[in-house]
């Protein structure tokens, strides 16, 4: 477990992943966060995934937010470091939403981030 919080969850997201990991009938499940590299800007853009998993890795920082486990990968905390993960339901859009202040910018569409 590190004292270190890299990413923190919203009141909302955290009840919306609560909601899915009961759905799914996983409620020990842990939230993983990462980074996947995407075609935006010539391949440098980033979006963030979310997925379940059953136990850390070894090369995993640990930590809790709003009563869930999260795990993100050593190498990647840096760059999800002060990362606020909420959750929106409007009319023109829903779903998880990433605040990354390492992110230098976005994409021109606006949903990938841009580190280097």
């Amino acid at each position: 477990m590190s004292a270190q919080v890299v990413v923190s969850v919203t009141d909302r997201a955290a009840k919306k992943v609560r909601e899915f990991f009961a759905r799914e009938g996983d409620g020990e499940a842990l939230l993983r966060i990462s980074l996947v590299r995407t075609h935006c800007m010539g391949g440098r853009g980033y979006g963030y995934r979310m997925s379940a998993e059953r136990s850390p890795r070894a090369e995993d920082v640990t930590q809790d937010s709003q009563g869930l486990s999260l795990v993100v990968d050593r190498k990647e905390a840096p760059r999800l470091a002060g990362a606020i993960v909420d959750y929106v339901d409007e009319l023109d859009q829903s779903g998880f939403l990433v605040q990354n202040p390492q992110s230098l910018s976005k994409c021109p569409c606006g949903h990938h981030d841009l580190f280097e």
